[in-house]
């Protein structure tokens, strides 16, 4: 378990750490940045899956 110590985490790692991030629906990019005020404007992306589209982490 030490060995690991100073090895940045992959973002699936962080996103479990973090909890994961809520299902937001989405229409555009835009609404990503608006449902994440404290993100930058490309750290998310609308993407379709299914019959909706979600903001996932780029």
């Amino acid at each position: 378990m030490l060995k690991n110590v100073g090895t940045p985490l992959t973002k699936e790692q962080q996103k479990s750490i973090n909890g994961g991030y809520k299902a937001v629906v989405c229409r555009t990019r835009q609404d990503c940045v608006n449902a994440f005020p404290h993100t930058g404007p490309w750290d998310f992306s609308c993407v379709r899956r299914g019959l909706y589209s979600y903001c996932v982490p780029n």
